[in-house]
């Protein structure tokens, strides 16, 4: 599980058909001012504007928030519906069930949800008319309702995971994992919550890729390592990934794609093999910048910062 999967991220990169990179361009960024802001960059977990009663609530809170990233293939019509990314809704869904009174998302609370529920908190409407003629409509399945499937499946899987191993949320299992590194949360909260597993299909192969977990134990790690010893562990080797490294990779011309397909553009439809390359090589430029960069700055600076430096420069280009 260490580096987001290595192997795997070696194995895609070297079959890609549709994602290559510019050396040219990697090494001009290497070269250029904003590298140099490495040295002082540190990653802040973004903060809501909510109130936490514990540890185990903000836990919980953002357990569900990486929980809930699925559904990546859904983003372009999500964003064209609404005019918000995944990430945004997710966002907003999380906070809507906290202000709602639902401020400890125990496992049971997750297993016996509804449909209407998660279409409800989500503001997703889950049918739409659809007018036959000029005096006739009917009622069908809004484009939208197998994302909220997804979700709705998703937290109950969560919920009767948790269940099953005797824990009544996702604090109380967080906090039950004494690991002394990131990937030894990974395997454990995996084995317990196979629901935050991201099972991927690759040109027909099933893979695993922990993106999720990844994230999370990243930052539960820089949320609360300075209040608990339980997340002081070593997270120096994860690479955390979000969609906009490939797309700040992209705007540098690091990152190619085959027809040029514009990752800014978030109403476009990315097909499944794409937007695994993107996660690949996504990696595989951290991993390659991170060794470009070795012995340039003392201290050392760890992958995981880098990854979401270039995070936040991707984050920058939407503003």
């Amino acid at each position: 599980g260490r580096r987001c999967n290595m192997s795997c991220v070696t194995k895609i990169v070297q079959s890609s058909s549709f994602v290559s990179t510019n050396e040219e361009a990697l090494a001009l960024f290497l070269e250029s001012p904003e590298v140099e802001e490495l040295p002082d960059f540190r990653y802040k977990v973004p903060r809501f504007p909510l109130q936490f009663q514990d540890q185990a609530q903000e836990i919980n809170f953002i357990s569900l928030l990486h929980l809930l990233d699925v559904g990546s293939s859904y983003s372009h019509t999500l964003f064209s519906a609404t005019g918000k990314s995944v990430t945004d809704k997710v966002k907003f869904a999380v906070m809507a069930m906290h202000i709602g009174g639902n401020t400890d998302f125990s496992a049971q609370w997750m297993s016996q949800l509804e449909l209407d529920d998660v279409a409800s908190f989500f503001k997703i409407s889950l049918y739409q008319e659809k007018q036959l003629n000029d005096v006739m409509t009917a009622v069908e399945e809004s484009p939208l309702r197998p994302y909220v499937r997804l979700v709705h499946e998703t937290l109950k899987d969560a919920g009767d995971n948790l269940k099953e191993k005797g824990f009544k949320d996702f604090a109380s299992c967080i906090t039950s994992i004494a690991a002394a590194s990131a990937s030894e949360f990974l395997t454990k909260f995996g084995d317990i919550v196979p629901a935050f597993l991201d099972l991927e299909v690759y040109k027909g192969e099933e893979t695993k890729i922990f993106r999720r977990i990844q994230n999370l134990a990243l930052n539960l790690h820089f949320r609360f390592h300075e209040e608990s010893s339980l997340f002081h562990f070593d997270v120096t080797d994860f690479v955390p990934y979000y969609p906009e490294i490939p797309r700040f990779f992209q705007k540098l011309g690091i990152l190619k794609t085959v027809q040029d397909i514009n990752l800014a553009d978030r109403k476009q439809k990315i097909e499944r093999d794409l937007e695994m390359e993107l996660w690949a090589f996504s990696c595989h430029l951290c991993e390659q910048i991170h060794q470009k960069i070795q012995g340039k700055y003392t201290p050392a600076i760890p992958i995981s910062t880098l990854g979401f430096f270039l995070y936040q420069k991707g984050v920058a280009l939407n503003k």
